[in-house]
């Protein structure tokens, strides 16, 4: 990576903080929440097969604004798993593996 493009990412990196300081709140658990995950490995994956199985639309809201790029949600915990974006809205990785971040907050799982 040239050495401008690095000072361009830690001058943006303020700015991105306080854009994620938004959503990083305290956890609002609910009782009988459900979890919804597109990793095979989480407890989450059944439910989400269910529902694409059956043609449903899922979306996941926190805070009340919805989460395009969404792993996991969880509504019982609070807390969405999901893609990190750069300052120009692309997905962010290493050229191999994409970076996620947890956040937590108001989670609300809509199927349509």
């Amino acid at each position: 990576m040239k050495r401008r493009s690095l000072l361009g990412l830690f001058a943006t990196a303020p700015a991105m903080a306080a854009a994620a300081s938004k959503v990083m709140a305290e956890p609002v658990k609910k009782a009988g929440g459900r979890r919804l995950s597109c990793k095979d490995d989480d407890a989450g994956y059944r439910e989400y097969c269910m529902a694409r199985g059956d043609g449903q639309t899922i979306k996941v809201f926190l805070n009340g604004e919805e989460q395009k790029e969404c792993i996991t949600a969880d509504e019982s915990e609070g807390m969405v798993v999901r893609l990190v974006k750069t300052a120009k809205g692309n997905i962010a990785h290493d050229g191999g593996n994409l970076l996620e971040e947890t956040v937590y907050g108001d989670v609300s799982i809509v199927l349509s």
